[in-house]
């Protein structure tokens, strides 16, 4: 077996106001990184599953290898499938299943204009405190999700570049890696409105996104992907979307693409 693939992960807690908290896993870079205080990744696992889920892609992408992963669990818990923790990071109403399992409709005016729930705040606020705290103490971050991990995945990073809400001194945000996934959430897309409005005025934005979905993905319709990117590249300049003849998984072509990606940042 390859060495780079033995290192185990180490777990880990975070905490932040309000008495919130998560666990996590870290596996430190297997290889030498490209910049002088290092790169993390932060990544947020879908629905149903738990911080191991995507926790081996930090091995199987050579690509990221270089970088310190982080794999938040998400805090609210579903119960146990094959002796294993399912969990998630806000209640998924039926509503909104069935909303994001359709094709988006042709009149969206409406459509993405959903407030958040309290679930969703206190998650928002947990990966939020993570991420500045990580942006913080690295020369790089990325932001990654899988499906409902991805919702929370883009708005947490287009809040650490909105004008008038990133947080002071905040700069480390290299990346979003958003796969299959749909954002219905109000906030984002006024935050993405703001972005696209100061870079309209000059406002140079070097944050590199990566969008992947399935075309055959029956849990979330590809063409709310679609809408997303749309709006993405508004505010940023650097977005590339990837569409596999797949389902509502990271297929092998994805993760493929993903490392290449990831690759890119490194150059």
């Amino acid at each position: 077996m390859n060495e780079l693939t033995t290192k185990q992960p180490r777990p880990g807690r975070f905490r932040c106001a309000g008495g919130l908290s998560c666990e996590y896993l870290c596996q430190d870079a297997a290889l030498p990184s490209n910049t002088a205080q290092g790169g993390a990744v932060m990544m947020l696992h879908g629905y149903g599953a738990n911080m191991h889920d995507l926790m081996p892609l930090a091995s199987a992408l050579p690509a990221v290898r270089r970088w310190d992963v982080y794999s938040l669990n998400a805090p609210l818990a579903m119960g146990l499938m094959g002796g294993a923790s399912m969990r998630m990071w806000f209640q998924l109403e039926p509503w909104m299943l069935a909303l994001i399992s359709r094709p988006c409709p042709a009149d969206q005016a409406d459509f993405y204009e959903h407030e958040v729930t309290a679930d969703y705040q206190r998650s928002y606020q947990l990966v939020h405190g993570m991420a500045v705290q990580l942006a913080e103490q690295y020369e790089q971050l990325v932001i990654m999700g899988f499906s409902q991990g991805a919702m929370l995945a883009a708005d947490v990073g287009v809040s650490l570049c909105a004008p008038g809400i990133a947080p002071a001194g905040v700069h480390a945000l290299k990346g979003l890696a958003l796969l299959s996934t749909a954002c219905l959430q109000k906030s984002l897309y006024k935050n993405l409105a703001k972005m696209a409005e100061a870079v309209a005025a000059g406002l140079k934005q070097e944050v590199a996104v990566f969008q992947s979905h399935g075309e055959r993905d029956e849990v979330v319709h590809e063409s709310h992907g679609r809408y997303l990117s749309q709006q993405l590249r508004q505010a940023f300049a650097q977005v590339s979307y990837h569409v596999a003849v797949d389902g509502h998984t990271i297929s092998p072509a994805q993760a493929a693409a993903l490392n290449e990606w990831f690759d890119t940042l490194a150059r």
